[in-house]
């Protein structure tokens, strides 16, 4: 990453410019010109600007305002601008709704912080159209620094935001409109069926197959094309075909890979979206080339929220391949700007993802012993909710996993139905036996794995302790059911 600085560039005077033109574009946002959306009123209710919570539709092309007004044709620009992972206007949105302190009671209402009954929908015109004019400022950025990232950053909202350029045109001052592309999505899984829903949302055709027919006419139903195997598949794209696969790691991967291979020709693609090995992806990746097909493998995360959000992709593979793909990526990514990137070779997507769910491991095991320790004081009666909402705001420890676990302590603190058993897919292992192959020390996120093995255990590692210091100093021994 290249964080220009103007001794640096020939340019710098125009650097200064764009940053004065961000400044003072985000200091007075409150003043900025409210954005033509589309005003949709209900029929047969009154006009009304009062607002209880907000909600996007899922193309985030229209926002609820409240049961009798609706503002459409959001520019997609305007979700470039993200703050902590999400856009602006998310932020917007979650924050102006009516909420009630569950233990004093007190209602917090924006719709009195002015007398200006439009105020909020027009607050929400008005981000928008900085949104939009910080992306195409910072667009104009573009142009330098051939196949780097520049990245900018405003202090000037109470979240710090990032906006990030990959490029590899350096004559691009622009945001450019990709033509919509063809591809084949093997494996229909949450995941797998949601990114084939955001891709044709964004436009593109896709071929899908599934070893389950309810998922091929689910996903049919929303507009792919179905396809009754993978000879099928690759029947139905043009040359250079792309195909993606989605299954479970291991050995569902490689055999499909395999398979698909054996019908592709010199030229074709293969994306593997999964939770490989990068071990294994670099194997496939050198088997591939051997064929003349490109491998290229991408580290994917977002979730169940990625169809809605965007996911982030940690690309590996050729260089000029995964530009040709860039218009997938670009519609899968939370912005065409932000979330996507190639890391470097073929295995290099799979090893980043696997590094970035080891970081996971260890932020969500912190997270869960602080809560856990501030819900063991008993004589502060903490409310964990109330506390995690204000570590949203300003705090070091403000994150999107901040945010999640803030919703689900609202809904029950308690956690009464939630069994203390925690799974783990594999990454964090992977991360901690390439930690001890590269002498590199984590003992955070190592101990955040042997935590979870721990969940899983029925106890009998703790018996046999409690027996041992019974035997040899006579301590106590607390039976079953006391």
């Amino acid at each position: 990453m290249v964080r220009p600085r103007p001794e640096q560039l020939p340019q710098r005077v125009f650097i200064r410019r764009i940053g004065k033109a961000l400044a003072d574009s985000h200091l007075t946002y409150e003043a900025a010109t409210p954005y033509p959306l589309t005003e949709t009123w209900a029929k047969g209710r009154p006009a009304d600007w009062h607002v209880e919570k907000m909600k996007f539709n899922n193309d985030k092309s229209a926002l609820t305002v409240n049961p009798s007004l609706t503002l459409g044709d959001f520019p997609a620009a305007a979700f470039g601008y993200t703050l902590g992972g999400r856009s602006a206007l998310d932020w917007v949105i979650e924050q102006y709704q009516v909420k009630t302190d569950k233990r004093s009671g007190i209602m917090s209402d924006p719709n009195r912080y002015s007398d200006d009954e439009k105020y909020i929908v027009d607050l929400v015109r008005r981000v928008t159209t900085v949104s939009v004019e910080t992306v195409r400022l910072g667009g104009s950025c573009r142009r330098w620094h051939k196949d780097r990232i520049i990245t900018l950053y405003s202090y000037s909202w109470p979240r710090m935001a990032r906006l990030s350029y990959h490029d590899t045109d350096s004559s691009i001052s622009q945001l450019k409109d990709e033509p919509p592309m063809q591809l084949g999505m093997i494996g229909l899984g949450k995941m797998g069926a949601n990114m084939t829903t955001r891709l044709i949302r964004g436009g593109h055709t896709v071929v899908a197959f599934d070893h389950n027919p309810e998922a091929i006419a689910k996903a049919a139903v929303g507009g792919a094309t179905p396809a009754a195997s993978l000879a099928e598949v690759v029947s139905q794209l043009a040359a250079p075909r792309t195909v993606w696969v989605m299954v479970p790691s291991g050995d569902p991967t490689v055999s499909t890979v395999h398979a698909l291979a054996d019908l592709l020709q010199s030229g074709d693609t293969i994306i593997d979206g999964g939770n490989s090995f990068y071990g294994s992806s670099v194997t496939l990746g050198q088997e591939m080339a051997a064929k003349g097909i490109q491998f290229v493998d991408v580290g994917t995360s977002g979730g169940v929220w990625g169809l809605d959000n965007g996911y982030s992709l940690m690309i590996g593979g050729d260089a000029d391949t995964v530009t040709r793909l860039a218009p997938i990526f670009q519609t899968l990514a939370p912005s065409p700007i932000t979330g996507w990137g190639r890391v470097g070779p073929s295995g290099a997507g799979h090893y980043s993802k696997m590094i970035h769910n080891g970081i996971e491991y260890g932020m969500m095991q912190a997270f869960a012993e602080g809560l856990s320790i501030l819900r063991a004081k008993k004589e502060f009666e903490f409310d964990l909710s109330e506390v995690t909402r204000i570590w949203q705001d300003g705090s070091v420890v403000r994150s999107w996993l901040l945010d999640l676990i803030q919703g689900s302590l609202e809904n029950d603190e308690k956690l009464e139905d939630i069994a203390a058993y925690v799974p783990d897919s594999g990454e964090g292992r992977w991360t901690v036996f390439e930690s001890i192959n590269l002498n590199v020390s984590a003992p955070v996120i190592t101990a955040s794995l042997e935590r979870r093995i721990r969940s899983r255990e029925d106890g009998y590692t703790d018996k046999l302790i409690s027996i041992m210091r019974n035997a040899f100093g006579g301590h106590a021994v607390k039976k079953a059911g006391e």
